[in-house]
């Protein structure tokens, strides 16, 4: 088989020196392959195809009962066995399925407008045949048409889904609003919208749509959570934790638990019995003591003093610039990056420097002290 397909290859170069038409244009020359033809390029691209064929091609045998049914022109192809493509394929322009199509995927569409069934008229639908396919109706074929309710009842489906029944919602003769049945109730366990007033039993409760103007005319008892717009007022049912989102506005002075937290209206002093936590120890104050604690970065843009000792744990920088003057036990000078005042007792070092510990006295690499 090897020699055979080597052979006929040479045929085929050949045939191809003897004829430099026949690959450029139809010149009457017909070139056979009676085994099979192996192409193994495998650089191709549009611009230079490993394999080539302009004119119209036919796969298979056509039969005489067999139309062709596209133009049989340069680029077509007529297939008249099956194809299988094991992966996608893209179409660009219309495509044909006399026989019917079967599609085992989710198939996607652009737009519902790009989906044309024949038949049908205004406003049906399609309807599924048990076992079979589907069909245009209207929305109330398939009920049995015993019952489809009393006018100006809201209707619902029967138990069984095959007559439309009475629902306890009764449409207004004026076709104002809608009526629910004495002696029945309504729940809402999802949304719902009024456009217009909410009035219960006249004054007793209502909310004015307009404005959102509610009023109560009893007693309001909640006994869950409140919740105002999903997180802007809340109150926490089981410890009375109440967190505001927005602002909220105290005309006169406000007191937690008589002077635990006191805010004074005229001026605003504010005076706080116990600790301050703010995100539970992300910036604290011990009341017994005034101890400070700020777990992130403190920002101070104006001048700082500080009577006490400070210890910084982690690195540290001074200044930012090369013309910023620090000073150590004394006043800072111009034109001195860093000034360091020592005692003036005779032995009293102004600076000690350590390669390692300072715990171990061999360490000390070198230093500056009064004579």
């Amino acid at each position: 088989m090897n020699m055979k397909k080597t052979v006929l290859a040479l045929m085929a170069a050949l045939t191809l020196a003897w004829a430099p038409a026949v690959y450029a244009a139809d010149n009457g020359t017909e070139f056979g392959i009676e085994d099979d033809l192996t192409v193994l390029g495998a650089g191709g691209n549009v611009a230079d195809p490993d394999a080539e064929i302009k004119g119209f091609t036919l796969l298979g045998s056509k039969g005489s009962n067999q139309t062709v049914n596209i133009p049989e022109g340069p680029g077509s192809m007529f297939v008249a066995g099956h194809v299988q493509v094991s992966s996608g394929m893209y179409v660009a322009g219309a495509s044909t399925f006399s026989a019917g199509a079967f599609f085992t995927g989710v198939s996607s569409f652009s737009s519902a407008a790009n989906i044309h069934i024949a038949g049908g008229t205004a406003n049906q639908v399609l309807k599924k045949i048990e076992g079979a396919g589907m069909f245009w109706a209207n929305d109330s074929v398939g009920l049995d048409g015993t019952s489809m309710g009393d006018p100006r009842y809201l209707q619902m489906p029967n138990a069984g889904e095959t007559a439309l029944v009475n629902s306890l919602l009764i449409q207004d003769v004026d076709n104002g609003g809608i009526t629910l049945q004495a002696g029945s109730s309504m729940t809402v366990t999802g949304a719902m919208a009024l456009v217009g007033n909410l009035n219960i039993n006249e004054t007793k409760f209502s909310v004015v749509a307009a404005n959102g103007n509610t009023g109560v005319g009893g007693t309001l008892g909640v006994a869950g959570d409140l919740a105002v717009a999903t997180n802007k007022f809340t109150v926490t049912a089981l410890n009375g934790n109440t967190a505001v989102a927005g602002t909220m506005g105290v005309a006169g002075d406000l007191a937690v638990a008589t002077n635990k937290f006191v805010v004074t209206a005229a001026n605003g002093n504010t005076a706080i019995a116990g600790d301050l936590a703010i995100a539970t120890n992300k910036f604290t104050v011990t009341a017994a003591d005034g101890n400070t604690a700020v777990a992130g970065t403190l920002g101070v843009t104006g001048a700082a003093t500080l009577t006490d000792n400070l210890t910084v744990n982690g690195n540290a920088q001074l200044g930012n610039a090369r013309t910023d003057t620090h000073a150590v036990n004394t006043v800072v000078e111009a034109g001195t990056a860093l000034k360091v005042a020592g005692g003036d007792v005779s032995g009293n070092y102004v600076a000690k420097f350590y390669s390692g510990d300072p715990a171990t006295a061999t360490n000390l690499a070198a230093w500056i002290k009064k004579k």
